[in-house]
């Protein structure tokens, strides 16, 4: 019996292979590295390892995946180290790379897959305008911010503002996921 309703997963990682191409090839001038094992990828960044297989990369295996587990639509999300370690130019060129894949995915498998938008946080201006432009792309369905810079600025700093106010106009709702969930309080004393 089919069921009456679509089963949505919304925390689905996604590394595309451009933008692993784009993190490896530049990433490396900041102290990031990809190390490829047959399948089996680990990415690190100075302060953040994430170990994962080919079903985070390969749309054709997710597809597999997803009927295996009953799921109709992948809503699918950039994840550790994101954007956020790299220089403000480098974090831009990831999250376009992201988004643009996301996009495609989503041309391709348009019942299937949507992209939840990757923004460079760590330069709030840079992160406006890639709003800006993701939002012309098809397939996306919200953008994405954690933390900036791992944990340099939290998400009620007021150079978010504009960002926000964007996604509001939009009628994004904005989808959090942090790794690091705050950072420290101005006087120095350490949160939680």
């Amino acid at each position: 019996m089919a069921h009456a309703h679509r089963r949505i997963d919304t925390h689905a990682h996604w590394y595309p292979e451009e933008w692993l191409r784009l993190f490896e090839k530049d990433g490396a001038a900041e102290g990031a590295s990809l190390e490829r094992n047959g399948a089996k990828y680990t990415i690190r960044t100075q302060r953040i390892v994430n170990s994962f297989d080919e079903e985070f990369v390969d749309l054709g295996l997710r597809l597999e995946g997803m009927k295996r587990q009953g799921v109709d639509v992948q809503a699918m999300s950039l994840t550790a180290p994101m954007v956020y370690w790299a220089s403000p130019g480098l974090g831009l060129a990831l999250s376009q790379a992201y988004n643009d894949a996301a996009s495609a995915a989503h041309g391709k498998h348009p019942k299937r897959l949507v992209g939840l938008a990757m923004l460079p946080m760590q330069a709030p201006q840079l992160a406006l305008k890639e709003l800006e432009r993701a939002a012309k792309l098809p397939g996306h369905a919200r953008p994405l911010p954690r933390n900036a810079r791992e944990r340099a600025l939290n998400l009620d700093d007021k150079r978010f503002w504009d960002i926000y106010a964007k996604a509001e106009e939009l009628g994004w709702t904005i989808f959090l996921h942090p790794i690091q969930t705050l950072a420290p309080r101005a006087h120095g004393d350490a949160t939680t």
